[in-house]
């Protein structure tokens, strides 16, 4: 094999061994996991609290994703660009009024993301709450992101909000 063949391979290999390492590492992250088991199960009891028909699911195949949700639907929200102009109406699931919607995931490593959190975004129909509390004993973050009506009750927002951070500061 010439040194110009290695010179392309290698770098490919590399990324490869990464992106698989990378996957194996995230399998080992679930919502049975001790310190998700409980937090989920928290999360669970306090929207229960206030929506007790709330539903929760898994909404996609991986174990990684949880949805809790009550009186949804889906509304076609335009989203501004990150110069400032508005993009294209797209389909977005948020709460009806007095609807809720609660999504958590697992992610690896600490939060990357471009968003300062927390944070609250302005949907027009609906408010979204992301946070993303970090846990260094797994090695592991999450995002939540609550999607509530302007008319909430105040003391759901606080009471979820306050769970984030206590999940955010045991380790």
């Amino acid at each position: 094999m010439s040194y110009d063949v290695l010179s392309w391979l290698t770098p490919g290999l590399l990324l490869v061994l990464v992106l698989v390492s990378q996957g194996r590492a995230d399998e080992k992250l679930t919502w049975d996991d001790p310190p998700f088991q409980a937090f989920s199960e928290n999360l669970g009891g306090v929207i229960g609290k206030y929506y007790p028909d709330a539903r929760l699911e898994r909404p996609k195949a991986s174990s990684k994703s949880l949805e809790w949700s009550y009186k949804t639907r889906k509304f076609m929200v335009h989203l501004p660009t990150l110069t400032g102009q508005w993009q294209e109406a797209s389909e977005m699931l948020g709460p009806d009024r007095k609807g809720i919607l609660c999504t958590a995931e697992i992610h690896e490593g600490p939060y990357v993301g471009m968003a300062v959190v927390p944070q609250t975004f302005d949907r027009h129909y609906f408010k979204v709450l992301m946070m993303a509390p970090n846990r260094k004993d797994v090695g592991a973050h999450l995002i939540v992101r609550l999607f509530y009506p302007s008319d909430i009750d105040k003391a759901v927002v606080s009471e979820i909000a306050e769970l984030v951070q206590q999940f955010d500061s045991e380790r």
